[in-house]
């Protein structure tokens, strides 16, 4: 055996098993042809003697291994462990990286040697010169492995085994095994070995009912079938009450509960041997929630307005932190993956212009866009899942460029706000929600609220703002390379959904008797009037009979006065 503390693990909850066999006095060379071809089969690329054999029982027995330059070892020991900061490390391929805290290591006395279970350190590997090594074979918890893999994007033939889970009894086996081969083809001596098994593997056992096994695969199945099907796969059956106690072997870890048992008797047994059944019951779906039905609706009711929808991502450089308004209005992530990928948005606007500059750099005349995707924004005291976060759904509406190419026939026009509105406009009374929404002007800005509803009607948080439509201004045009006139608006639409949901059924109503009546009124006004706040009046003192209103006409003029307008009005009743 290895002196006492040769080999320690700290992290108990990371490495449950490590064994390591001391082997002395080997020379390190090519491999024989026949290792060299077996490996050259698979993809490998042969090395010298001790790497080849590590990689060669890698594939015979699915366990990985790892052979370190003992003399490289400072103290000659072996500590697993992980720190609890970032810490920088030279791994075999020569790279320098930055690994994340909580990564467990395999270190000697004072250093890193090896990043556990996914590539071993420029600092302990093999050469000519070797001429004592230390065979580790260990077994390291999955879930560890993967998240540290993931975090350097750094895959090897170790890692994806260990994520995926190895078989704790063959740790020892495997390492017994790479020993025979390297005194056969490097020779040497066995000095020691050491074994520390702190964490025990516990033996899983599921229980399999008989009936549940038929019902599942359709078939009267006989008892022995089943049984003598799962004895080969080297399952150990008890029989208990109406089915059987099934203890998984160590080397499956994939199987966690008695529907994996049931599919490995289906796959043995053979799919084509299940007949097909002469009927089947069909049950009737559940009814779609309104929310995901409401939001199919308005994606459907944009592209009929000859909108195209676009993807974008959620995440923003760090960058745009003070063009979005600060610390203070923006989350940011805390473990971004790139900088360009640092902030959660707090709207949709840098993805339509991202997406809008994309298509004018080759050669697109204009563009129409819609999306549907979340926002963040701090809600200090509040929050919708996660403390102080809101997260909404929003409805972007971008045009940028042209409203239409050149043509014989007519020259070609930029898209205006007008255009954005006639958009929004067409898609609210497709989503039979125009009627309760007013328009309103604010700071350059169309404002969309909740209607203040007639006495009859339910309100819903009357002068709500539901969204608004804007131009995009110079320094958000520059930022992301766009030399166009470009309007977006976004539309809360929760808030959407909730005028939608209030909204009765639409019933056959018969024609009026009465043929509509047309009543055209023209009112001269103060020039900051506006004529929306004007129809708004006229909605609400009318009542029920007044169907629509029109403006047709508007006149400014000195018989009219400085700061004076006429605005004509057409009121169908």
């Amino acid at each position: 055996t290895l002196p006492e503390n040769t080999i320690a693990i700290h992290d108990t909850d990371k490495c449950h098993r490590y064994a390591g066999i001391l082997v002395r006095n080997v020379k390190v060379q090519e491999s024989p042809s026949w290792l060299q071809q077996l490996l050259l089969s698979i993809g490998l690329r042969p090395l010298n003697n001790v790497v080849d054999i590590t990689n060669f029982v890698l594939h015979e027995l699915g366990q990985p291994l790892h052979a370190f330059d003992y003399y490289q070892l400072d103290g000659g020991k072996i500590i697993v462990r992980s720190f609890d900061k970032s810490t920088p490390f030279t791994t075999l391929d020569e790279a320098k990286r930055e690994v994340p805290a909580g990564s467990l290591f395999i270190c000697d006395e004072n250093k890193p040697i090896a990043l556990a279970g996914i590539m071993g350190g420029l600092n302990s590997e093999i050469s000519e010169s070797t001429k004592d090594i230390l065979i580790e074979s260990a077994w390291f918890e999955p879930a560890g492995i993967r998240k540290s893999s993931k975090k350097l994007a750094l895959q090897t033939d170790s890692s994806y085994r260990f994520e995926r889970g190895v078989d704790p009894e063959i740790t020892l086996n495997a390492a017994l095994r790479c020993a025979e081969l390297v005194l056969e083809l490097c020779g040497g001596d066995i000095e020691g070995m050491a074994d520390i098994h702190p964490v025990k593997p516990i033996s899983k056992e599921i229980q399999l009912r008989h009936s549940r096994l038929n019902q599942m695969l359709g078939v009267s199945l006989e008892s022995k079938t089943a049984t003598d099907i799962l004895n080969k796969l080297e399952f150990e059956l008890t029989e208990s009450g109406e089915g059987w106690t099934c203890t998984v072997p160590s080397f499956r870890p994939d199987i966690h509960g008695e529907i994996d048992l049931i599919e490995e008797v289906a796959r043995i047994y053979d799919y084509n041997n299940i007949p097909d059944p002469e009927s089947i019951n069909i049950t009737s779906p559940e009814p779609v929630p309104f929310r995901e039905s409401f939001t199919e609706h308005v994606r459907q009711a944009a592209i009929a307005c000859g909108l195209t929808e676009i993807y974008t991502n959620s995440l923003l450089p760090e960058n745009l932190l003070e063009m979005l308004g600060g610390p203070e209005n923006v989350v940011a992530t805390l473990n971004p993956i790139t900088k360009d990928q640092a902030l959660l948005r707090p709207d949709l606007l840098y993805g339509f212009l991202r997406s809008a500059a994309y298509n004018f750099n080759r050669k697109t005349s204009g563009v129409a866009f819609f999306e549907i995707g979340n926002i963040f924004r701090k809600e200090p005291g509040g929050g919708t899942w996660i403390k102080d976060i809101h997260e909404s759904t929003h409805l972007l509406i971008g045009i940028a460029g042209q409203n239409h190419e050149e043509h014989w026939k007519a020259t070609p026009r930029s898209y205006d706000l007008f255009d954005l509105k006639a958009f929004v406009t067409v898609l609210l009374k497709k989503l039979d929600v125009e009627q309760d929404i007013s328009w309103s002007l604010s700071d350059d800005r169309l404002v969309l609220s909740v209607r203040q509803q007639r006495p009859s009607k339910k309100s819903l948080g009357e002068g709500a703002v539901l969204g608004w439509l804007t131009e995009v201004d110079s320094e958000w045009k520059k930022k992301t390379d766009l030399d166009v006139p470009a309007f977006y608006g976004e539309l809360d639409l929760h808030r959407l959904q909730q005028l939608a949901e209030k909204r009765k059924k639409k019933t056959y109503v018969p024609l009026s008797k009465f043929p509509p009546f047309e009543f055209d009124l023209a009112l001269v006004v103060d020039g900051e009037v506006l004529a929306g706040d004007i129809k708004e009046s006229m909605f609400q003192i009318a009542g029920k009979s007044l169907n629509s209103v029109e403006i047709f006409d508007v006149f400014e003029g000195k018989s009219l006065g400085e700061g004076k307008k006429s605005i004509a009005f057409r009121l169908l009743f």
